[in-house]
């Protein structure tokens, strides 16, 4: 049996957080093992559930004190060379944002609404790399 792959979903907006889970729940062996709205959740749950993947959107809301920016999240959930992969999935594609989240990093980069094949199929293969 093929092993399952543990995902974490961050996302600040609540409707594409669940549609992003309803999306995901859809697919053989993946399991969405936690949501997050914010960085410093992102990092909590990461630590606590050791999800194989973190699916990052790179522009979070950061209200509030102690909230975390993309970037910090991902610095902190690959820190102390942990095994979780970190996708970024957002609306802004600009080659600033794609080079920040690479060399926090990531390990891929997709844009909203481009490219869904790419971004489901390396969902699907994150067990075979």
């Amino acid at each position: 049996m093929e092993r399952e792959t543990r995902v974490l979903i961050v996302e600040d907006n609540a409707a594409v957080r669940a549609d992003l889970k309803m999306l995901l729940d859809l697919m053989d062996g993946i399991k969405v093992v936690g949501l997050a709205s914010n960085g410093k959740q992102a990092v909590m749950l990461a630590h606590s559930l050791l999800p194989d993947l973190v699916i990052l959107d790179f522009e979070l809301g950061q209200e509030g004190s102690g909230i975390l920016d993309g970037c910090a999240a991902i610095q902190a959930i690959k820190s102390g060379g942990s095994l979780i992969k970190v996708v970024v999935l957002t609306a802004h594609g600009y080659a600033a944002a794609h080079r920040q989240a690479i060399l926090a990093g990531a390990d891929a980069f997709f844009i909203k609404g481009q490219d869904p094949d790419g971004f489901f199929k390396f969902i699907k293969n994150i067990h075979v790399n």
